[in-house]
C-alpha cells in the first residue's frame, strides 16, 4: 500500500483509539469522519485490528498492511531472542524460563507474541518529570539526571556486551524513568550503537514537550529500523496531548512510529499495577508491564538491582520483585557485580539448601486419573499416583532438599525438569513454568 495512504489511515485509527468523542461519532454512523471513498474499508479495518482478527480480512488493504507491519516486527523480535544473541547460555535459559512462567501466570502475556524480557535496563535519571497517572511502575518524582561520563558509560556497555552478548544493544536506556528527561540521551544511544551495532527502542511520554528531539530520533533511527523494529513509541497521556502531537507532526512523519493510547477514555485496557491500582474507573488486566528480568542499572546513584516481573498484588504493586541491590564504583567493579548477580539469582541448577513450595498462582485439580496443575487458562496433566501425590504434598508443605536418598531422587527429577525449562529457580524461589507451571518458594 502507498505509504502516504496508510499513514493517513493510521492517524484516523489512532484518533479512534484515543478520543472517545471521535469514536462515538464514528460508531453512530457519522462516516464524515472518514474520507468519503473509504467509508467502508477504514472502519472495517479499525474494528478488525481492535478485535485482534485483522487476518480475517485479507481483502481489506488497511488490515492487510497492518498485519504485514506487525509481523515484520514480530519476526525481528523472534530472531533477536535466540541463543546467538547471548554470550552466556545460562542467561538465555533464565529468560526463557521467566517468559514461560509469565505466560503461565497471565493469558494476556501468553497471547501476545511480542512480549519478551530483557536481561538489563539502564536508567539515566533518578525519577521522572512527567508523572503519568497510569504509570504501572509508579516512578518517583524526578530529582537528578546522570551526567554523561563517556568513559564510564562506554565501559559499562562494553562489559555488558562481553558478558551478555549482542542482546545488550537492544536493552532499554530507561525503566521507571522518562528517557528524554536526560538532555544527553542521544549521546548515550550513540555509544550503545557504536559498541553493539544496535540502538535500543525508545518509549517516551514527552513527544509534545520535545518535538525536535523526536524528529532527531526519527532521522537517527531511519525508516528501516522504525518500520521493521518499532524503535520509537510515543505514550499518549491525554486526548489534548494527542491533538498537540497531531499538530506538531504530520501523519507521514509518524508513519512508522507507534502510538500507545494510555489515556483515560482510550480503548486500551491498562495493567492493574502501580498508580493504576487506585484507578477504579478504568478497565484493567492483571499483568506486569515490566519487560526486565535481570539487572536495573541506575547511572545517577550507580546502583544495580536484580529484579523479576511478577503478577502485581498488594505486596508487589508495581509488578516486580527485588532480589538484591548493590552499588558499583567503576566499569570493572560493575562487571564483577553484574556476573555475581546473575550467578546468584539466575543459576543453571537448583539451590541445595532452599525450601520450596507450590506456586501461589497455580491451582491443583484432580480429573479422573490425572492431576491438573492449572495456571491462567492453561494446565499441565500428570498421572495421579502415589509418587506424584507425595511430591505435591511435600511442595505444598514447603519441602527442603536434604541429603537423604529420597530427597536426592527428588532433586534429580527437579533438575531434569529445570534443564528442560519446565521450572525456574531464583535464589530461594523455584517456579514451575511452561509445561510445568507449579512451584514457588520463600
Amino acid at each position: 500500500m502507498d505509504a502516504l495512504r496508510f499513514a493517513r489511515f493510521k492517524r484516523l485509527m489512532e484518533k479512534w483509539q484515543i478520543d472517545p468523542v471521535f469514536r462515538s461519532k464514528a460508531e453512530s454512523g457519522s462516516f464524515a469522519v472518514f474520507p468519503s471513498e473509504e467509508t467502508g474499508l477504514m472502519p472495517e479495518a479499525i474494528h478488525a485490528i481492535h478485535n485482534g482478527n485483522a487476518l480475517r480480512f485479507p481483502s481489506n488493504p488497511y488490515a492487510r498492511e497492518f498485519c504485514e507491519r506487525f509481523f515484520r516486527c514480530s519476526r525481528y523480535l523472534s530472531e533477536l531472542f535466540q541463543p546467538d544473541s547471548f554470550h552466556d547460555p545460562e542467561v538465555y535459559g533464565y529468560l526463557q524460563r521467566i517468559r514461560n512462567r509469565c505466560r503461565m501466570e497471565s493469558a494476556l502475556v501468553r497471547f501476545h507474541p511480542n512480549i519478551y524480557y530483557y536481561p538489563i535496563a539502564f536508567e539515566l535519571s533518578r525519577g521522572c518529570r512527567i508523572g503519568c497517572d497510569f504509570c504501572g511502575l509508579m516512578a518517583e518524582r524526578w530529582t537528578a539526571n546522570a551526567p554523561y561520563d563517556r568513559d564510564l558509560w562506554r565501559g559499562i556497555i562494553q562489559e555488558s556486551f562481553d558478558f551478555l552478548g549482542p542482546i545488550t544493544g537492544e536493552c532499554p536506556c530507561y525503566f521507571a524513568t522518562e528517557p528524554l528527561d536526560n538532555p544527553d540521551y542521544e549521546r548515550f544511544l550513540d555509544d550503545v550503537e557504536s559498541i553493539t551495532g544496535h540502538i535500543p527502542q525508545t518509549t517516551t511520554a514527552a513527544a509534545d514537550r520535545e518535538p525536535e528531539r523526536i524528529r532527531g530520533l526519527i532521522q537517527r533511527l531511519g525508516e528501516d529500523r522504525l518500520r521493521d523494529q518499532s524503535r520509537l513509541r510515543l505514550s499518549i497521556r491525554s486526548v489534548r496531548q494527542f491533538e498537540r502531537i497531531a499538530e506538531l507532526f504530520s501523519p507521514e512523519e509518524l508513519a512508522y512510529v507507534e502510538l500507545l493510547p494510555n489515556n483515560r477514555g482510550s480503548v486500551y485496557r491498562i495493567s492493574d499495577s502501580g498508580r493504576n491500582r487506585s484507578n477504579h474507573d478504568r478497565e484493567k488486566y492483571r499483568y506486569s508491564i515490566s519487560c526486565l528480568a535481570g539487572v536495573r542499572v541506575n547511572l545517577t546513584d550507580r546502583s544495580m538491582t536484580f529484579l523479576e516481573p511478577v503478577l502485581p498484588d498488594e505486596t508487589r504493586p508495581c509488578g516486580y520483585r527485588v532480589l538484591e541491590t548493590l552499588s558499583f564504583d567503576n566499569s570493572g567493579d560493575y562487571r564483577e557485580k553484574l556476573v555475581g548477580l546473575f550467578r546468584r539469582h539466575a543459576p543453571a541448577g537448583l539451590p541445595k539448601d532452599k525450601s520450596i513450595r507450590i506456586h501461589p498462582e497455580v491451582k491443583i485439580r484432580k480429573e479422573a486419573d490425572q492431576i491438573l496443575l492449572v495456571g491462567d487458562g492453561v494446565a499441565f496433566r500428570i498421572p495421579d499416583n502415589r509418587w506424584n501425590e507425595a511430591i505435591l504434598k511435600g511442595l505444598a508443605d514447603g519441602a527442603a532438599l536434604r541429603k537423604s536418598f529420597s530427597h536426592w531422587v527428588f532433586r534429580k527429577i527437579l533438575n531434569r525438569m529445570f534443564m528442560r525449562c519446565w521450572i525456574r529457580c531464583s535464589g530461594a524461589d523455584i517456579l514451575f513454568s511452561g509445561r510445568w507451571p507449579v512451584v514457588s518458594g520463600q
